[in-house]
């Protein structure tokens, strides 16, 4: 895989039309020549089966229910209710994705009581995959750090609500730090920030895509010698793919 990866997100679900973060989204990603690999999201429930799921809730007959109260079954009863189909679990999908694709592992928010236990859990389950492609996410760097020391690839995602006074001091601790990739919202990529992560040796992600358009804007602001030279660095995170791959391939020409 050459140049820019094209990663689809939440399992390539809009493009797909199948439910995000769901078994069937990504096995329409990972069957496309021109996506690179898939962003998913994972939180744990409170019997330790590491689902697939963005929100932290999912609401039913107007009562809201936590992932992280319920035994897996229990909440896949409501989930099923919901969605009409079973609820992912991380070892349902790893299995099935290709060592040639990219695995992008968002990290939700945990309660901090359990939050040793479950990173160990993670943990444990990823190292069954060696041969994986498999890259931590997460906007807390203390769940990457514990990654980091446990030799996997990581990703700092940075997210444009930060103030800026705290995003220039951070910034330039991240810099530092042994990450593999920081990830910019797209609204954050701007020449200096994503220069300086490219020549510090850190991979750069830009996320969420969700309009090819976009695409001539972030490059534009990456700048034409960077993008040239540091292209097999650059991963984007798509709502859209297929356009997204297509308008890169254009700009290429």
């Amino acid at each position: 895989m050459s140049g820019i990866k094209v990663i689809a997100h939440r399992g390539g679900y809009k493009e797909s039309g199948r439910l995000e973060n769901s078994k069937e989204a990504i096995q329409y990603a990972i069957s496309k020549s021109y996506i690179d690999g898939v962003e998913f999201d994972i939180r744990v429930t409170s019997d330790r089966k590491i689902v697939l799921i963005h929100n932290a809730s999912i609401k039913y007959n107007n009562k809201r229910y936590r992932v992280s109260n319920m035994s897996y079954e229990e909440f896949n009863q409501i989930y099923f209710k919901v969605h009409h189909t079973n609820l992912c679990t991380l070892e349902d999908v790893l299995s099935l994705i290709p060592k040639n694709k990219y695995v992008f592992l968002e990290i939700k928010n945990m309660s901090s009581k359990k939050e040793k236990e479950y990173l160990e859990l993670i943990y444990n389950t990823i190292k069954k995959y060696p041969s994986k492609r498999i890259i931590i996410i997460s906007f807390l760097y203390k769940y990457l750090k514990y990654f980091i020391l446990k030799g996997f690839p990581t990703c700092l995602l940075l997210s444009r609500k930060s103030r800026f006074f705290e995003f220039k001091v951070y910034f330039r601790l991240y810099l530092t730090l042994k990450l593999t990739m920081i990830s910019l919202d797209k609204e954050m990529v701007h020449r200096k920030n994503s220069t300086r992560i490219l020549r510090n040796n850190k991979l750069l992600g830009v996320y969420t895509i969700h309009h090819a358009p976009e695409i001539d804007r972030i490059l534009h602001q990456i700048g034409t010698a960077d993008v040239k030279k540091y292209q097999n660095n650059i991963y984007i995170t798509t709502t859209n793919p297929k356009k997204v791959y297509e308008r890169i391939q254009k700009l290429n020409e």
